[in-house]
This record gives structure tokens, C-alpha cells and sequence, in this order.
């Protein structure tokens, strides 16, 4: 029997102890799974349900804790309840269960999307399926990924990893700023497409450039920057040659550090220009990556130079980059780390979602670029819309929405669009859209206003969790929504 716990369903006396908490998920559960094991009966799997990937997470981990101290060993099964449909709910699914089956917790997974619920298959395919791999390989072993071999962190809270602030051009990184959005260009075609934003005013906040593979810039291009652009390569003189570079990304991909970098680092500290060390880390192992850093560390101090920071490139950027966090904090470096993904032969809406996604919930992560096959467009809305499911930036409407039931009485997928086309442009806005009342306001606890399925045709609309209107004709309902979302002064940009 699975046991579920709903994020917005907790008892009076639950909400009365901890409020509707990770805390309050945990002991709702285990409050069940006492009255079963004092019946006697045993056979159970819990479940953490919420549509906030945080809180989702936390709440997961904090079960985790709590079970190993009643010595339980009680199966787990993932999910992020209402993850909507798209791109979005692909991406808030995988980082969701993909930085849980990282720490090594999960054995059965779903993934709810508001489409054919054969869709949901294949995702779940997808983010399953490297995990299997490495648990039947001989090279895999949870300790690698488990929760107590990662950084500090509460099971319950949020911490951004403290950094130092820095800036590079005119982009602030690190330290309190948002986290930034890089992209890899190698064409002025590609340039001109990196500055477009999208058509609700998202765009990359950086360029980079691979030495040999740069577009040939007019000599009178600086003059038209307008993003920040860093160049990378793996020896430094071609670095220290670059004529429009404010940031410097040096490849180190053996256990030396490269010739120059001292030099490097006096170049970039009278241009005023920000160095970066990127480990390839299929050559390092941990001993060298900490060798290097210190290294690195003992240079900069030397010359009192503090305009760095770190990157890796990795088929396994969530362990690697977690080593590499753990050598800065042993070494007292609060240096910026820039959070990168390479294509490999899994797609970044799991595979990125999942490796990043779960630094980026654990406050890893000062920027972030994908490198991938997918055209720039795809990677933009890509990177804002994991930023976003791990509730770290917030840039566009959030859908909090169900997969069809058969107590649903309307077509949900249809109405979702519908209210997409009409809504798209609340930035920061999260909208519930739910079938049904049985299950619709207590899943749908995070959103500010919800769209509830009553009966044939009928519709409840929510603010936060009070119904404030009833037995809406379903064709005047969302006018009705988006009405109600003025009156209450959330509209924003009428168009």
C-alpha cells in the first residue's frame, strides 16, 4: 500500500505544529505508518507529494533522516505531483526525482504530466534509466551519490552556497546576485540570435567562445558589446591575446597546472578582467582536482589577485561538481562557480535537469550554461525554466497543473492552453489548474489563484486556498480568472 503524503493536505493538527512543511509532510506520514505497523501490517511505500520541486525535495530528504533514526527501511516512490505539461513539467519532473535518485533515494517513479498519460512513460523512461544503468554496472554504489557524501545542507531549508561577488563586464556574478544565464557561440549569425530576447523579454547574460572556433570580429566590434564574453581554451597565450574577452576560461585537463598561469593572472589583474578555471574532470581525480585548486589558490594569494573562479566539464556534473565545492570550502575559497552541462548521449530536459537541477536546489551554482544540440532559443527557455522549477529564479508563470483523471470533467489539456495563451506573461505568478475538487486545492497549495474542475461544466476559482467563486459555466470561466487575477492587482502588462 503507498502512502501519500499532500503538501496542501495536512491534517489541522499537523498544520498547527509545523504549518504546511516539509516537517509537517514527514510526520503526517510516519503518523500512518504507525497506525499501520500497530495492525500489524507492513507492506507500504511512501510517497512525498507537492508541485514544488524545493519543497518536494526537502521533504523527501528530511523522511530519509527520520526513517534511519526509527531504523525503518521502508521503499520510496518519486514524484512531483501537477508538474504541468511541455517542456516545464518534463523539466520540474527531472530535477525533481533526478536529484533525489542522485542522492541514491527512490525505487519507483511517476511522472504526472497534463497529457496523454503515455507521454509520461517515455520521461519517466528517460530520467530512470542512467540509474538503473549504474545500479546493475559494477561501478556503481549509492555511498558515491548518497545524501551524507554531499555538501552540508538542510533537508528542510534553503542556502545559497556563499560566494564572493564579482563582475564581469557589466554582469554581476556570485555573492548575492541572480543566478546568470551563458550560452557558446561560434558564428556572428549565432551573436546577433544570443542577443535576441524571447517574447517575454528573457535572454542569455553571457557569451563564450572557444579559442580557434571565435567568430572574425571587425576591429571596431567592441564598441557594439553588449553582453559579456568569455573566451576559453587550453593553453594561455591565445587567452591573453583576446581583444574582447572580459572573462578567461582556461581548460586544465591533466594534474599540472598549465604553463603561464601566473602570467594569466597578472594579465587579467591590470585589464580588470575575470579568470576561470575549468577541470576537465574525465582526467582529474579527487586528489588532483583539490592539488590544483590549492594550487591555484596559493598563486592568486601570492599576487593578491581575487578575480576568479571555477567551472568543470563532466558526464557526471552533479557528484564532480559537489567534489569540487567541498575542495573550495576546504581551502577557504569562496570563489563563483559557473554550473556547465555537456551533451551527451542522454537529452538535457533529464539529463541536465536532473545533474543540475540538483546543485541548483542545494544552492550550487553562480551561473549556468548548456551546451548542447538544441538551437539557442531551446537553450534559453531551457536554463530559465530549470532555474525556475528549482525556485531559484524566478522569470516566468508558473502551472501547477494535473494529469487527467476520470473524475475530470472538462478538457484539461485544451484549458491549460487556453489559459497559457492568455496568461503567459505574469512573471512570478503560479496558477493552479486542476480537474477536480477532491484532489485540485490541496495539490495545487502553492499556487496564488487556481482553476478548479466542479462537475460537468462547472468550474470553482481559487485565491491561494479560498474558493471565492462557484459553479462557474465552464465558457465564461476564464474570463471570470482573469478578472479575478486583476481585482486582486496581478495582472501586470495588459495585453
Amino acid at each position: 500500500m503507498r502512502l501519500g503524503t499532500n503538501h496542501g493536505s495536512l491534517s489541522g493538527r499537523i498544520m498547527s505544529r509545523f504549518g504546511d512543511t516539509p516537517e509537517g509532510m514527514v510526520e503526517s506520514a510516519l503518523d500512518f505508518v504507525r497506525i499501520a505497523h500497530k495492525h500489524n501490517y507492513h507492506d507500504i511505500i511512501l510517497s512525498m507529494k507537492a508541485s514544488n520541486v524545493r519543497v518536494m525535495v526537502q521533504a523527501y530528504r528530511l523522511l530519509v533522516v527520520k526513517l534511519d533514526e526509527l531504523q525503518l527501511p521502508l521503499p520510496f516512490h518519486l514524484g512531483v505531483t501537477e508538474a504541468g505539461d511541455a517542456e516545464e513539467g518534463r523539466i520540474k519532473s527531472s530535477a525533481g526525482i533526478g536529484t533525489l535518485l542522485e542522492d541514491g533515494i527512490g525505487d519507483t517513479i511517476r511522472v504526472s504530466l497534463t497529457e496523454d498519460p503515455v507521454n509520461e512513460i517515455a520521461v519517466a523512461h528517460l530520467i530512470a534509466t542512467p540509474y538503473n544503468q549504474r545500479f546493475y554496472s559494477a561501478s556503481f554504489s549509492t555511498a558515491q551519490t548518497s545524501v551524507q557524501q554531499t555538501p552540508p545542507f538542510s533537508a528542510s531549508s534553503f542556502k545559497r552556497r556563499t560566494s564572493s561577488a564579482h563582475i564581469i563586464g557589466l554582469l554581476p556574478t556570485g555573492g548575492p546576485h541572480n543566478v546568470s544565464v551563458w550560452t557558446r557561440i561560434d558564428s556572428l549569425k549565432q551573436y546577433a540570435q544570443a542577443l535576441q530576447p524571447d517574447p517575454f523579454g528573457l535572454a542569455f547574460e553571457g557569451i563564450e567562445m572557444e579559442s580557434g572556433h571565435s567568430p572574425a570580429f571587425p576591429s571596431d566590434f567592441k564598441k557594439e558589446l553588449r553582453l559579456p564574453i568569455s573566451l576559453i581554451a587550453n593553453e594561455v597565450p591565445p587567452l591573453m591575446e583576446a581583444r574582447f574577452a572580459s572573462k578567461l576560461a582556461l581548460l586544465i585537463s591533466s594534474n599540472r597546472l598549465p604553463l603561464l598561469v601566473r602570467e594569466l593572472m597578472e594579465h587579467a589583474g591590470t585589464q580588470n578582467t575575470f579568470v576561470e578555471f575549468c577541470f576537465s574532470k574525465s582526467a582529474l581525480d579527487e586528489a588532483s582536482l583539490s592539488n590544483l585548486i590549492g594550487g591555484i589558490k596559493k598563486l592568486a594569494d601570492s599576487l593578491r589577485f581575487e578575480q576568479f573562479g571555477f567551472s568543470l566539464q563532466s558526464t557526471r556534473p552533479n557528484r564532480d561538481y559537489r567534489l569540487l565545492t567541498m575542495a573550495l570550502s576546504a581551502l577557504d575559497l569562496s570563489s563563483p562557480v559557473h554550473l556547465r552541462w555537456c551533451q551527451t548521449d542522454l537529452p538535457p530536459i533529464t539529463d541536465a535537469s536532473a545533474q543540475l537541477g540538483a546543485l541548483l536546489i542545494d544552492g550550487i551554482g553562480d551561473s549556468l550554461q548548456i551546451d548542447s544540440e538544441q538551437s539557442l532559443s531551446e537553450n534559453l527557455n531551457f536554463c530559465y525554466s530549470l532555474l525556475q522549477a528549482c525556485r531559484v529564479r524566478i522569470s516566468k508563470t508558473e502551472y501547477i497543473s494535473c494529469p487527467s483523471c476520470g473524475r475530470t470533467q472538462f478538457d484539461l489539456q485544451a484549458v491549460l492552453a487556453k489559459i497559457k495563451a492568455r496568461t503567459a506573461h505574469l512573471k512570478g505568478l503560479k496558477l493552479g489548474v486542476m480537474g477536480c475538487i477532491v484532489n485540485g486545492p490541496g495539490e495545487m497549495a502553492d499556487a496564488d489563484f487556481g482553476y478548479v474542475g466542479m462537475g460537468t461544466g462547472k468550474v470553482c476559482l481559487y485565491v491561494g486556498q479560498t474558493c471565492v467563486e462557484r459553479n462557474i459555466p465552464e465558457d465564461c470561466a476564464l474570463d471570470k480568472l482573469i478578472a479575478l487575477i486583476k481585482q486582486e492587482g496581478k495582472w501586470g502588462k495588459d495585453y
